[in-house]
């Protein structure tokens, strides 16, 4: 476990799951096509559906702080455009199976952080997917 320990030899935490980001979904975006050619599919018909919903949330929060209805939906237009107006992006998230002998000191699913930005949703795959990805 030596290779867990941070120089001031506290232990570091090394977090065990994988992601692909996606921060566009434009025929220029990069994908694994050849491994999994369903990605780039249904990554895009989630970024629809999840505009749709943000759109929605965004116009709530913009009347519920008492500004006009758009508000949130001008300030977050281009969303997943690759870096063109609004940073944002799909992160698609794996955790492996783990056992037991996995579980040793400075290893964790998923550390403790903030999501940065205005509104984080989390979906599991099969409920929006009916194969696996």
């Amino acid at each position: 476990m030596d290779n867990l320990r941070e120089e001031s030899g506290s232990i570091a935490v090394h977090e065990l799951w994988e992601t692909f980001n996606v921060s566009d979904t434009g025929d220029t975006a990069l994908f694994p096509d050849d491994v999994v050619p369903e990605m780039r599919g249904d990554l895009s018909c989630l970024e629809q559906l999840v505009s749709g919903l943000a759109n929605r949330v965004f116009a709530a929060l913009s009347l519920s702080l008492g500004f006009r209805k758009t508000f949130f939906e001008e300030i977050h237009t281009h969303l997943l455009s690759g870096g063109k107006g609004s940073p944002s992006k799909i992160c698609s998230l794996y955790y492996p199976a783990i056992t037991d002998k996995d579980l040793q000191p400075g290893l964790t699913r998923c550390g403790e952080h903030s999501d940065y930005g205005t509104i984080t949703f989390l979906f599991q795959e099969k409920e929006l997917f009916p194969h696996q990805m």
